[in-house]
């Protein structure tokens, strides 16, 4: 499998417009002809609350020079519902210090709103988990793969709307990106469920869609158990 093309996504906005300067800090892989790439995910990432569809044809991440990046997705967590583990999809680009990548796993509400009222927003920082993936395949070699992150049992709490991403240092661990669902062709008949990008620690937001169209969900993957009745872990 072969990578057509490794993307610089530019601003459409000034880089100095509220909330949008890391914008011009982000880059994106993308399949050729929209084509999914191979993707390794153990057990314990099969199945979940997901908003992609299992497949993957692109991926987002930030320039060497960003200090500090993230990028969160909102789930609608049902009642009833105990978090437990969050399953991240990673990959790398050819010029990557990798295999493994040291990371954080982010919690923000839905209580922030964007530079025009737009509500849902990520918000209030809620928690953080500190993990590690090891062995992150190479976009255009081996394609991607799911990493599980185990919840303190605290996060079991966790309710309603949430964004859930990842928090690294793309200065340090260079050339990688989180996997994102695309649609084939840039089609509009699935929905958008939408990635915020931050730079600065989580004081402001910028979505991803709006410069890359195809974009359709990241591949974050949230799993749990039931209060009452059977688990959601083989959930479809």
């Amino acid at each position: 499998m072969t990578v057509s093309r490794i993307l610089l996504t530019l601003p459409l906005l000034a880089a100095g417009a509220a909330g949008h300067a890391d914008e011009v800090f982000r880059m994106a892989l993308e399949a050729p002809a929209g084509r999914a790439v191979p993707v390794s995910a153990p057990a314990a990432c099969t199945g979940g609350l997901r908003n992609d569809d299992g497949s993957y044809e692109g991926a987002v991440g930030y320039a060497n020079a960003v200090p500090l990046g993230s990028y969160v997705m909102a789930f609608d967590i049902p009642e009833g519902f105990a978090p437990t583990r969050v399953c991240v999809c990673w990959t790398r680009g050819p010029f990557n210090t990798g295999p493994d990548i040291d990371f954080e796993l982010v919690f923000h509400a839905a209580d922030g709103t964007g530079p025009k009222g737009e509500p849902d927003w990520p918000g209030t920082f809620l928690a953080r988990v500190t993990a590690r993936a090891e062995g992150v395949p190479e976009f255009a070699v081996d394609g991607v793969a799911l990493f599980p992150v185990e919840l303190p049992s605290a996060l079991g709490r966790l309710s309603g709307r949430v964004h859930v991403g990842a928090e690294w240092q793309p200065f340090v661990d260079r050339q990688f990106f989180l996997c994102n669902d695309a649609e084939v062709g840039g089609g509009t008949t699935r929905p958008v469920f939408e990635a915020f990008g931050s730079t600065n620690e989580g004081q402001s937001w910028s979505p991803v869609s709006p410069n890359r169209p195809t974009y359709r969900a990241l591949g974050t993957v949230l799993f749990g158990n039931a209060l009452f009745g059977d688990g959601f872990d083989a959930l479809p």
